[in-house]
């Protein structure tokens, strides 16, 4: 950015751009965002203090002296191609704000654009359309993604399918044998062998 700091005065009136108070919390974006008026601002400054020493310089000759042409208009060059330059980025700073709101395919073709009687040029139209052609052209020339076969199932569709530790193993159970005891095959046993005695006449007679 053209600027010329040097012609603004450091008397009562101050045509730089003040500095932002310490302690006043600012992001990142909002950092380079101020940077940006900053320069804005002194370069604003500058024009002006361009304007009022050419200004000082008809107010204070006499009307027998002559000006000095040169320096004059030297004076008045300064101010308009501060001016000029200030304009331009005006522009620039509207375009910040309003690209990152349209699609990134666009993004390079819009800040490429200069700007006439329309902030992205005459030709807006005409260039949004080639890039969707360019787009459309490069997305068919791109290799078709295969896609992934899906893992197969272990399982079925009404039990769930086996779990990892359960599958290739056989899992080994010590068999366990329960044992009643049967009280009355016992009874039953003694019983028998005393009906046996009473019956035989020769093992009561003994």
């Amino acid at each position: 950015m053209f600027s010329l700091l040097f012609f603004v005065p450091t008397g009562e009136i101050r045509l730089e751009a003040p500095k932002v108070n310490l302690g006043v919390p600012m992001t990142e974006a909002a950092t380079k965002r101020d940077k940006h008026f900053v320069e804005l601002q002194n370069a604003i400054g500058s024009a002006i203090a361009v304007q009022a020493a050419a200004i000082s310089m008809m107010l204070e000759s006499s009307p027998r002296e002559d000006i000095d042409q040169e320096s004059f208009c030297e004076l008045l060059s300064h101010a308009g191609q501060l001016l000029t330059d200030t304009f331009y980025q005006l522009s620039v700073t509207r375009k910040s704000f309003i690209t990152p709101l349209m699609d990134k395919v666009y993004k390079s073709s819009l800040d490429e654009a200069k700007a006439d009687e329309w902030l992205y040029g005459k030709k807006f139209t005409e260039q949004v359309k080639e890039v969707k052609l360019l787009e459309k052209t490069s997305s068919g020339l791109k290799p078709a993604v295969k896609k992934a076969n899906p893992p197969k199932s272990s399982g079925n569709g009404k039990y769930p399918p086996a779990k990892p530790k359960q599958v290739g193993t056989t899992q080994w159970k010590k068999p366990t044998f329960r044992f009643t005891r049967k009280t009355n095959y016992s009874q039953n046993q003694s019983t028998g062998r005393t009906s046996s005695r009473s019956s035989n006449p020769a093992t009561s007679k003994k």
